[in-house]
């Protein structure tokens, strides 16, 4: 009976560690990617992204915009935008940049909305990714 209680206390610790650690990071605004992942977004965003989207990440008519207001009104989870990006962009050639290459895109853009970075990195997976919320930064 003891073995039983102590491996349904030690199962309920990992159930509770696993579920604060996603609530830690279920909105963009908890640090959900590192300065040094943003930073090599950065090359592959000017590489990717730019010519179309601009330096500023402003868009124009009629490729939206990346940053600001409008950026907040079209987004509701990081994964919603990684899913976005690796399956139709850019549209010169969809679905061409690797998904390690769009995890650091996606923190790049985190990183221009003003987001605070953290610790760890933005995942290369979409579904994973829809846990965390894009709302306004704090």
């Amino acid at each position: 009976m003891t073995i039983r209680i102590a491996f349904i206390i030690v199962a309920g610790a990992f159930v509770w560690a696993a579920q604060s650690s996603v609530g830690a990071q279920g909105s963009v605004n908890a640090g959900v990617y590192s300065a040094a992942q943003a930073k090599r977004g950065a090359a592959a965003y000017a590489s990717n992204c730019a010519a179309c989207h601009g330096a500023d990440l402003g868009g124009g008519d009629p490729v939206p915009s990346l940053a600001g207001e409008k950026f907040l009104a079209n987004w509701k989870t990081v994964g919603d935008l990684y899913q976005k990006i690796s399956t139709t962009m850019p549209s010169y050639a969809p679905g061409s940049v690797p998904p390690k290459d769009v995890a650091d895109i996606v923190a790049e853009i985190l990183r221009v909305n003003k987001f605070p970075a953290g610790s760890t990195e933005l995942a290369a997976n979409g579904e994973a990714l829809k846990a965390i919320r894009i709302e306004p930064a704090k």
